[in-house]
């Protein structure tokens, strides 16, 4: 058991297609200022660089070294394949380690710019763990939350909740 995000992901979307540069380099500037906010970000296995290539699938975790590791987030790279639907289901523990910060605002700028691509669920409440930021481990200092941090590095983002209840599509959560 362990804190986790949850989602489904339809990979040949147009609209998830389209916007994938812009989301490799925005979770780029995600994870720099979940950086500057003293939260470390690894590669997937816990140390090294994240992946930021449109190539490449987007991937990163916390610190290894410290023990702030647990799953690798992985946001695949969109497929071409128009033929049929292709989606994915998802999922992420972070065990609330802090970065879980970077996790989270990269599935919500996901969302707002693919909308009908994401299907996003949360152990997390919206009004919540989403919307406050958390103390750092160690530290008097807080994280900002996923939703102040999109809104300083993009502008004002909708209050409306994404997240689903599983196994919904309607917003309900």
């Amino acid at each position: 058991m362990g804190y986790t995000h949850y989602w489904s992901l339809l990979l040949n979307d147009p609209a998830y297609q389209t916007c994938w540069p812009q989301l490799v380099s925005d979770t780029a500037r995600i994870v720099d200022a979940a950086r500057r906010a003293g939260i470390v970000i690894t590669g997937p296995y816990g140390w090294g660089r994240p992946t930021f290539d449109p190539g490449c699938d987007i991937s990163f975790n916390g610190d290894g070294a410290d023990d702030l590791s647990a799953d690798t987030f992985v946001l695949p790279v969109p497929e071409r394949d128009e033929h049929r639907p292709l989606w994915i289901a998802n999922f992420c523990k972070t065990h609330r380690r802090p970065y879980d910060l970077a996790v989270t605002a990269t599935l919500l700028r996901c969302r707002l710019l693919a909308p009908h691509a994401l299907t996003l669920s949360s152990d997390g409440a919206w009004n919540r763990q989403w919307k406050y930021g958390r103390k750092l481990p160690g530290s008097r200092r807080r994280a900002p939350s996923p939703r102040a941090l999109l809104s300083t590095l993009f502008g004002p983002i909708p209050d409306t909740n994404p997240l689903t209840v599983l196994g919904r599509r309607d917003g309900q959560a």
